[in-house]
């Protein structure tokens, strides 16, 4: 019996998710903003890591030199591969040279409003509160 389910799920896997590419259509948007820190981080690269485990985000690259935080959220696999949902998103955060001023560059995209502007806004708005409240 178990194998004869797991034989249909791999059956009808592919097949939804194929519907879920098919029915959603994906959504592109990407912006930019800033915003100046009360204070100037001891430690940006950390400050910004622990803003973006509290607000899901991945660090994905940290480059001290320039000053420089990339993050990153990929959809659920499993969401994918049942019904064709995705999400890829991105978040490079910079230290400008005042030391106060952060500039967020966001792109995201995605289906079943995974993406498209509404997802970037508030994303971008969490993150931008959960900084600050870091901050103060």
């Amino acid at each position: 019996m178990q194998k004869m389910m797991i034989a249909l799920a791999l059956l009808f896997a592919p097949a939804c998710s194929t519907v879920g590419f098919v029915g959603s259509p994906q959504r592109t948007f990407s912006t930019n903003d800033s915003l100046v820190l009360s204070r100037a981080p001891r430690d940006f690269a950390a400050l910004i890591s622990e803003v973006a485990r509290a607000t899901n985000w991945d660090v994905s690259g940290i480059n001290p030199q320039t000053r420089v935080v990339n993050l990153s959220d990929n959809s659920n696999m499993a969401a994918g591969v049942l019904i064709g949902r995705h999400r890829i998103a991105t978040l490079t955060a910079t230290l400008e040279r005042d030391l106060r001023t952060v500039r967020l560059e966001i792109f995201v995209t995605g289906n079943f409003g995974a993406g498209g502007q509404a997802a970037v806004t508030g994303r971008l708005a969490a993150f931008k509160a959960a900084l600050v409240a870091r901050t103060q």
